[in-house]
């Protein structure tokens, strides 16, 4: 069963050969012109010379007929299909980019198999939402990824999840871990069903790091029903494997790949390696020195090398000072699982802070031997970590990213980058804020007061489906 992502699929399919040819070649100008400075200023200089763009990307293109796209002075015009054919297609493009991970996204749960997960995952998401602001609609909250190595042969210094140096990657060739790795995933579909096809295979790690990822790839395939997405920053260490890794091997799937893309170096030799079409389905992440867009969070390493500026925040009147948030990159809300150390990590993607400095949190890790254990592993952690309600006799406080705010039109729940006003209760908030008090004590307590219980009882409900509050300690 292939992952439903009807969106991302359909605009490709809807292009005609001729088409798909307009395409890659916008594409390729495009990625030039956003992560090559050098290019710009030659377009800029040779007032859109098509001898220029022809010798330095390879073919002919007429820099007018997409004028909304890269000239400020013409982003506000009216682009319909007749007039802006090119701009018409690639914010199509954009939009299908958009709804394919809004597609990930629900495609997610377990559908009802495990609904222990499926609330937690939500709750996580709610969060997410309310903490990260706009920015955590591009978050796919994927419910599980697979580590094939132990750590990253790349060493990027902005690695905004501190990925160490690479120690080695799982066999799948070594005895007995081809069966090993396919009962790890049978296991995870067990659990998860067809939402593990919403699944990938790195972290802080590269697949590419993998000299046998392809395999992997295609066993992820036949259990989850769909090729798990490539993210990588060593495209041109091999560039043969490369190309094997975004083969799809699951006929009607498409799934957008991604090239990190380091250096303004690194840029051109992508293009001189691979041709436009080639790449009709890679996103190139412009993390370069001159790029038009600088896609690093403040996350893990970056984090230690950016000065951290303080901002006003409050949980009281009085007020305390906070660093500003780094953002994440994040994007697992489930399980981080690496074949190497055999671990298992519980996770979910919060800001870059100092208690969070990789921009994810983990509520709990266990170890595993083999495929019996890892699926106990499984079972563990969400019996452990998901209950389906807040439990009425554990203390309850509100998350550590929320402030509650405190003025003359009552209270407000902030945080650093979204703000609701709470309307209901000030003596609820208040209970909640000293964190030392149960969901039955807080009860009792504004019963005293002549509130109604069931509504004390419906509004902290409410906050936990929202995850605004907790009743478990993350690290």
């Amino acid at each position: 069963m292939h992952i439903n992502t009807p969106s991302y699929k359909s605009f490709f399919d809807s292009m005609s050969k001729e088409q798909r040819t307009d395409f890659a070649r916008l594409k390729r100008f495009l990625e030039r012109w956003s992560g090559d400075p050098d290019f710009r200023r030659g377009v800029e200089l040779a007032e859109g010379s098509e001898e220029f763009i022809r010798n330095q990307i390879g073919f002919d293109f007429d820099v007018t007929e997409i004028a909304p796209l890269i000239d400020k002075s013409a982003a506000n015009i009216k682009v319909d299909e007749r007039t802006w054919p090119l701009v018409h297609l690639w914010r199509r493009y954009i939009l299908s980019a958009r709804d394919f991970r809004n597609e990930l996204r629900s495609n997610g749960n377990s559908a009802g198999r495990t609904p222990d997960f499926d609330k937690w995952r939500l709750r996580q998401m709610n969060r997410a939402a309310f903490e990260l602001g706009v920015t955590s609609s591009s978050i796919v909250h994927a419910p599980i990824t697979f580590e094939l190595s132990d750590g990253c042969s790349v060493g990027c210094w902005f690695c905004g999840i501190s990925a160490e140096k690479f120690k080695g990657h799982f066999d799948i060739h070594a005895d007995g871990n081809r069966e090993f790795w396919l009962g790890v995933l049978t296991q995870s579909k067990d659990i998860l069903g067809a939402g593990v096809g919403a699944g990938f295979c790195y972290w802080a790690t590269d697949p590419l790091d993998n000299p046998s990822y392809c395999e992997l790839a295609d066993d992820f395939a036949s259990i989850a029903g769909s090729y798990p997405q490539v993210t990588t920053a060593i495209p041109l260490r091999d560039p043969a494997l490369t190309r094997r890794s975004l083969e799809s091997r699951t006929g009607a799937q498409i799934f957008p790949n991604r090239f990190s893309v380091l250096t303004t170096s690194i840029l051109r030799r992508i293009h001189n390696t691979f041709s436009p079409e080639e790449l009709i389905n890679v996103e190139l992440v412009m993390q370069n020195k001159g790029a038009l867009r600088d896609a690093k969070a403040i996350a893990g390493k970056a984090r230690l090398k950016t000065k951290v500026i303080p901002i006003e925040n409050s949980n009281t009147e009085g007020g305390e000072s906070k660093p500003r948030d780094g953002g994440t990159i994040a994007c697992v809300s489930g399980f981080l699982v690496n074949l190497v150390s055999k671990t298992i990590k519980l996770i979910s993607p919060t800001n870059a802070t100092d208690v969070t400095p990789n921009g994810y949190y983990i509520f709990d890790e266990m170890s595993f031997t083999t495929v019996e254990s890892f699926g106990e592993c499984l079972r563990q952690l969400i019996s452990n970590n998901m209950q389906q309600k807040v439990s009425a006799n554990k203390i309850v406080r509100f998350g550590e990213f929320l402030n509650v705010l405190k003025g003359p039109g009552g209270i407000e729940l902030a945080s650093g980058t979204f703000k609701a006003k709470f309307p209901h209760s000030d003596a609820l908030v208040e209970a909640i804020c000293e964190g030392a008090h149960t969901p039955n004590e807080i009860v009792k307590q504004l019963a005293r007061q002549e509130i109604n219980p069931l509504k004390t009882i419906y509004l902290i409900d409410s906050l936990w489906k929202g995850g605004l509050i907790e009743s478990m300690q993350a690290r």
